[in-house]
């Protein structure tokens, strides 16, 4: 009873795994005058952050900096609100083609900005929930079955290193892919250790 009490402990931290792996942390547009160190045209640091921020990225309703897109040139004008420019255009935007910074202050890596799972891109992240809970599924029929015709304690130890491997081989994955599939094969063997 305590082995299996162990095996479950370690089976419930991998069915919340991904609501802490996959925190969206905050992130704005990688901005070429800011954030490129080969470039510097703030040398002299005459611009403070929020003004080549404000720039180069929209500003939102809360006036921060927008997650997902960017003025294709810098605003120049802008850091002259109070002058009257009445032949000002509204400027263009692109969305973030060169990726994202990300506020590392709270999680240093996660998979969100592992893989760029933001803007145009965020849907992937429920498919990452989705796939491990297809695996769930599957492994709760396909355990049944094979517990049935082959007995428990084989199908717990093959089980367990089902669990072990893709697991940890998934932390190391270096595609979206590639962990994806992981994931789903460590979902299947948690319900199947489950019903054990």
């Amino acid at each position: 009873m305590t082995f299996l009490l162990i095996c479950y402990a370690i089976v419930s931290l991998q069915i919340v795994l991904e609501n802490f792996t996959a925190a969206i942390p905050g992130h704005r547009c990688w901005v070429h005058i800011f954030d490129n160190a080969t470039v510097s045209n703030n040398d002299s640091k005459i611009l403070s952050q929020d003004d080549v921020l404000s720039i180069s990225i929209l500003l939102d309703s809360n006036l921060r900096p927008q997650k997902c897109h960017r003025f294709i040139q810098p605003q120049w004008h802008l850091l002259h609100l109070n002058d009257t420019l009445s032949d000002v255009t509204e400027p263009d935007t692109e969305p973030c083609v060169d990726g994202w910074v990300y506020d590392r202050s709270t999680f240093l890596s996660t998979t969100v900005t592992e893989w760029d799972l933001v803007c145009g891109s965020q849907g992937l992240e429920l498919v990452a929930k989705f796939t491990f809970m297809i695996g769930n599924l599957i492994g709760n029929v396909l355990g049944s079955v094979l517990s049935d015709r082959f007995g428990r304690k084989l199908i717990l130890t093959y089980t367990l290193l089902r669990l072990a491997i893709p697991g940890t081989w998934a932390a190391l994955a270096p595609r979206f892919f590639i962990c994806r599939l992981l994931r789903f094969l460590v979902g299947m063997c948690v319900f199947t250790l489950c019903h054990k």
